[in-house]
Order: structure tokens, then sequence, then C-alpha cells
């Protein structure tokens, strides 16, 4: 009896532990694929009839947490695709990083787009960073950095990116923890999903920097290009970090 009694509560412990684990790659999958879902919607911006011209928006989504990037000609515009993207399903809260200005030429996205290769490969090169994924978004040259990071190697990341030729601002979004075992559960959760996403053409020129397929040497300026802090609020000369 006491030998059936024991094989019952470790068959039962076991059962617990799978249902544990599913639970949580399930709800890992969920906020992959509603992340995708917002970015879609805001992508969906900029050939929408009554904005189509007058913005170039493009984003990053992080666990609810919206980062607005791009150009709009005026403040109405840019005010108004915020409130559209905080009004979002699975949106919590949305960070305006939209510049007044006409959109961007093909030409320039081009640029941008060859400007997050060259960051993302010198931060390939930082050893000190191989525990962590920075997401890499350049707009008008501006360098965006996102992710989960303690501050230290958030500032080693930023430091690398702002000597690169060609980058004029590096913005500093990221989250912050206290250590690798802070983001390590996170880590695990994204493992089970399926992180093959579908770029829409020159409205995403973001890439993460864990991938293994760069290899262009780097041109590193000694006269680097300044740090921003805090996206969440309104930039102005005083964040700057010379």
């Amino acid at each position: 009896m006491k030998k059936a009694i024991l094989t019952l509560c470790i068959s039962s412990l076991f059962l617990t532990g799978c249902v544990t684990t599913q639970s949580s790659q399930e709800g890992a999958q969920q906020q992959k694929w509603q992340e995708k879902n917002i970015k879609s919607n805001i992508n969906a911006l900029n050939q929408a009839p009554q904005y189509k011209g007058k913005i170039r928006v493009t984003s990053e989504v992080n666990n609810g947490e919206v980062l607005l990037m791009g150009q709009a000609i005026d403040d109405d515009n840019k005010q108004s695709v915020e409130g559209y993207v905080q009004n979002l399903q699975g949106v919590k809260k949305t960070y305006n990083q939209i510049r007044i200005g006409q959109p961007i030429a093909f030409d320039q996205i081009s640029y941008d787009i060859w400007l997050t290769t060259r960051v993302k490969s010198a931060l390939l090169s930082e050893n000190r960073l191989d525990k962590y994924s920075v997401k890499v978004t350049t707009e008008n040259k501006e360098v965006f950095l996102t992710g989960n990071i303690p501050a230290e190697e958030a500032q080693i990341a930023a430091d690398i990116a702002r000597k690169v030729d060609g980058v004029t601002k590096v913005v500093k979004a990221f989250k912050y923890v206290n250590s690798t075992s802070d983001i390590k559960q996170e880590t695990i959760n994204k493992n089970t999903v399926a992180t093959s996403d579908v770029n829409s053409g020159a409205n995403d020129n973001s890439q993460l920097i864990n991938d293994n397929n760069i290899d262009e040497p780097q041109t590193i300026r000694e006269n680097a290009s300044p740090i921003f802090e805090e996206p969440a609020q309104s930039i102005n000369e005083d964040d700057v970090i010379q």
C-alpha cells in the first residue's frame, strides 16, 4: 500500500510539473503572437488612407510596451498614431519617439538598414554582451537599442553603437534587469516559440544581435555620437551623455 501511495505521489508531482511547463509555453506563445499582431497593425498605418504620405512609422514591442519610431509631418499626426497604438489590444504603454519631419525616402531607408548591420556586427564582437539579446533599429541615422539587459551592459552596447561611423545619435530604450538570472526564464520561454518573423518591407529594419551571419569589419570613430536616455520622456539636450 505504501509503495502504491508513493508511486501515486511521484506521478502527481510529474504531471503537475508538465502542466506548469505547458502553461508557461502557451503563455509565451500567446505573448509572441500578440506582439506580432501589434507590430502588424502599426506597420499597416503606413498605407492607411488618412496617413499615407504623412507618416512613416515602425515599432518594437516588449511585453506590451511599444516603442514608436519614424517620422510624421506634424505633431497632430504623431499624436494620432500614438493614440491609435495605445488602444490596440495588448498594449500597456507607448513610448513615442516619432520625429517631426517628412517621411524618409528609400535611399535613407536602405542606408539605415546598412547602419543597423554595422552596429549589429560591432555588438557581436563584444564578449561582454554574449549573454544578452539586444535589438537594433535605425531610423534616419538614429540608432535605438532595445531589450532586457543590466545597466552596465546597456552602457557598453550604447558606447559601441555611438562609435560606428554614420550613426548620429543613440537612444537607449532598454528594460533594465539586475543580472542574467532575471532574464533566464524569458529566454527559455522565447526558445519555445517559433522566431521566424516576417518583415514588412522597409518598414522594419531592426535585427537581433545574436544572429551569427555578420562578418563585415567595422569603422569605429573616436568622435562618437551622443547617447540619449529614457525614451519614455521628452528628449532634450540635458539627456545627452558626451
